[in-house]
């Protein structure tokens, strides 16, 4: 018993002082180069940082140039496919959201979440970071891995290696002037000792490998000018600026559903009865409600648009002399098929939403949150999705109860 109090009191203190110390750093330059046993040649990264609120990664991989910015909170990317010949003409996504259009659209959740359990903690301030996760696929039998820019709240570090770690509870080894970690049974990082630099990150998996190694570090603040100038449009590229609000999107819920876990979830002393179930419904229900319908407003839309095209499908049959019941049998078939589609991503959607945050597994009632967390969901999906897709279709396509 000793030897795990030692080894768990080791693990926090190396990541905690690491994370205590990082969130000093002012500004640096890192460069690093990525090798994959399925890319025909190496790529590059760069990450530049300004505290406290600038960041730019940069990449090169494939062909194709990315560079993202996170700048006074306003998330930035683009991608440049780069030609191969002259013949060819390179090709330009770009996207930008602002962090204040999210933070506005979720003030009224907090306040009301807040009114009902006053220990919710306020939102810290925002600030840019570097984000690094990784994860494994059990599915594909594959290590996936991202390094980008994004925003973080409260004065954190802006090493986002860190807080993964931190979140897999990843023990600590010692190894000259580098800590050792390994998790998810694929990932290997090593961190400086002193510094918590990202020094290496090995995935491995049975279908490849992927291998990132630091290759320069420039900690002085001159070495950064213009370096964080993002474009605030880009003349005929493809907007992305939905995919990126996502990821705001993204960053924001994590970070409130986090902190009404400690305040709900985290109260040891609180009796779980009807009353407060049903008020811990009443107070998750407008976060999963705009979670909800944000996430599947593209799945509505293109079901909108399917439904117009079956509708005109179901037509040509009459015209053409189809029998009713080959067209009712067809109605049915779609029919059957929508909802065989819509029972597929609502049990996605509650993996992905209905899954306890990865730091709060522990606390006391966190299995009472979480399972009320999942019932709203469902009730909501029901409501705001199933229900109205299914009506419109089955109207669109002519189609009775």
């Amino acid at each position: 018993m000793l030897s795990i109090l030692l080894v768990a009191a080791a693990r926090f203190d190396v990541l905690g002082d690491l994370i205590e110390r990082s969130a000093a750093l002012r500004a640096f330059s890192a460069n690093y180069s990525v090798s994959a046993s399925s890319a025909p040649a190496p790529s590059t990264i760069r990450i530049d940082f300004q505290a406290p609120d600038r960041v730019c990664v940069d990449r090169t991989a494939d062909g194709k140039r990315t560079t993202m910015w996170c700048v006074d909170g306003v998330l930035t990317l683009q991608t440049d496919e780069i030609p191969s010949n002259a013949r060819e003409t390179a090709k330009v996504l770009f996207g930008r959201a602002d962090a204040q259009a999210v933070y506005a659209e979720l003030a009224p959740i907090e306040s009301a979440l807040s009114s009902a359990f006053p220990a919710l903690e306020r939102r810290g301030d925002v600030h840019a970071s570097i984000g690094m996760r990784w994860s494994f696929d059990e599915k594909e039998q594959k290590a996936n891995y991202v390094i980008d820019a994004e925003l973080s709240e409260g004065n954190s570090t802006p090493l986002g290696w860190l807080r993964t770690l931190q979140l897999k509870s990843a023990e600590p080894r010692e190894d000259g002037e580098l800590w050792r970690f390994e998790t998810d049974g694929a990932f290997q990082v090593a961190l400086h000792k002193s510094s918590g630099f990202l020094q290496s990150f090995r995935g491995r998996s049975p279908n490849g490998e992927i291998n990132v190694a630091l290759t320069g570090l420039d900690l002085r603040p001159e070495a950064l000018d213009g370096h964080f100038t993002a474009p605030t449009a880009v003349e005929g590229a493809r907007d992305i600026s939905s995919d990126v609000l996502k990821s705001l999107n993204r960053i924001a819920e994590m970070s409130l559903r986090r902190r009404y876990y400690r305040a709900i979830a985290g109260d040891a002393s609180a009796t779980w009865d009807g009353s407060l179930e049903a008020k811990v419904a009443a107070a998750v229900g407008p976060f999963f409600t705009r979670t909800v319908n944000a996430t599947m407003a593209p799945i509505k839309e293109d079901a909108g648009k399917k439904k117009l095209g079956i509708a005109e499908r179901l037509q040509k049959m009459v015209e053409q002399g189809k029998s009713p019941e080959e067209v009712q049998a067809t109605r049915e078939r779609e029919a059957k098929y929508l909802a065989g589609r819509l029972d597929t991503l609502e049990q996605k959607f509650i993996e992905l939403m209905g899954a306890l945050p990865p730091d709060h597994a522990a606390q006391p009632h966190a299995r009472e949150l979480l399972a009320i967390e999942q019932r709203v969901l469902r009730e909501v999906f029901e409501r705001d999705v199933r229900g109205p897709v299914t009506r419109e279709f089955k109207e669109a396509i002519g189609l009775k109860d």
